[in-house]
């Protein structure tokens, strides 16, 4: 024992091993060729004397009870990260959103993917997910170049894209915000019903990018600019049903309902 650590030794003879891998092979050959071997802290389970039939039920037992970690929770990690990633970025928004006390979408959001209390309906891991095709057409690239400190270009198709850009998550959360209040006022019913779905959220947010390039042109994307633009296709609005389904089928026939019916107003 030294620095209050433990060793524990295990004899070993040229002849046999000293024992075998029932599960992790990938992440001990990983670290096989690793340089700081040492700062690596490896969690194990130690068996002795199993049997065959018990070592096949170990590894079964392993590999079909794992849980997967929920998206809301890999999303509030991001806490945690100075990068300006997409992900980052789309999370500090959720934030300001959910707990703008005045807001639309105040107590609304499962920050964490569960509810906390009744009025949360909307998982942070769908409104993160509907999110990011506003900013970002390459998650994976955005994410590399930021971590590596390269600049980032602008896309002519993302108009609130520069936001992201300028890590500026208050405005484009405040755009957002006059989004939404447009969307449930005019939405009536169809706000808790589709709306707010994970599917709604998806179909909203893509009409938004649509006609943010027409808020831009004019100066304006306040809660009354996208009233003005939302009430024009009302009655689109409130045809939308999760009857047609929540997939990603019934996600881009609503889109295209919705954005012909805007027409020339994009």
């Amino acid at each position: 024992m030294a620095n209050n650590e433990y060793y524990l030794m295990i004899p070993t003879s040229d002849d046999s091993p000293w024992g075998e891998i029932i599960d992790g092979q990938h992440r001990y050959e990983g670290l096989r060729y690793v340089d700081n071997f040492n700062q690596y802290e490896i969690p194990v389970c130690i068996f002795i004397d199993l049997s065959i039939e018990d070592k096949a039920t170990v590894f079964s037992t392993i590999n079909s009870t794992q849980v997967k970690v929920p998206k809301s929770y890999i999303y509030d990690l991001f806490d945690y990260t100075d990068s300006n990633t997409p992900a980052k970025f789309c999370h500090e928004v959720c934030k300001t959103l959910n707990y703008d006390k005045d807001g639309p979408l105040s107590k609304r959001v499962k920050m964490l993917g569960r509810k906390l209390n009744d009025s949360e309906v909307l998982s942070q891991a769908a409104l993160v997910d509907a999110i990011i095709p506003l900013i970002s057409k390459n998650e994976k690239l955005d994410e590399k170049q930021v971590r590596n400190s390269e600049r980032l270009l602008p896309e002519e198709a993302l108009p609130l894209r520069q936001l992201y850009i300028d890590e500026n998550s208050l405005v484009f959360s405040k755009i957002l915000r006059n989004y939404f209040l447009a969307l449930r006022e005019v939405s009536e019913h169809n706000w808790e019903s589709y709306a707010l779905r994970s599917i709604g959220v998806k179909v909203f947010l893509r009409v938004l990018g649509l006609i943010a390039r027409k808020g831009l042109q004019e100066g304006s994307l306040s809660q009354d600019f996208f009233f003005s633009t939302l009430y024009k296709i009302k009655p689109h609005i409130l045809a939308c049903t999760t009857e047609e389904g929540t997939n990603k089928r019934a996600e881009d026939t609503a889109v295209e309902r919705l954005s012909a019916a805007l027409g020339q107003d994009l």
